[in-house]
């Protein structure tokens, strides 16, 4: 995983996190002696927050830090690229029978524009 996917899924963590123990961002700022600024662009995956700060955003969530930045690979919000996102979708397509492809293909031009098709 790339530090841009990892960035996307610790702000995500952060969010839940924050959101689960019913903390505004001001408040989260306020525990943590950041900025609002800071923690928005971090729950937004901007920047590259340092270790001393996410001791404190683990300690702010009464969690372990390896619990705060815990990333699994499989995880469905780490962003992926196009091309491995084709590529699975490949590998699933070539274990159906044609006629269950027929299905699909019906099913995806339908999401295709009118110019498109």
């Amino acid at each position: 995983m790339d530090n841009h996917c990892f960035m996307i899924n610790l702000g995500t963590q952060i969010s839940r996190c924050r959101k689960r123990r019913k903390l505004s961002q001001e408040a989260l700022a306020e525990k943590t002696a950041k900025t609002v600024n800071t923690i928005s662009k971090l729950e937004r995956g901007i920047g590259n927050p340092q270790l001393s700060t996410l001791v404190n955003f683990a300690q702010a969530f009464d969690m372990k830090l390896c619990e705060l930045i815990a990333i699994e690979p499989d995880d469905p919000l780490i962003p992926r690229t196009n091309d491995k996102i084709i590529n699975n979708i490949i590998a699933v397509l070539n274990t159906l029978d044609e006629q269950t492809l027929r299905i699909i293909l019906k099913q995806v031009q339908a999401f295709q524009a009118p110019d498109e098709k």
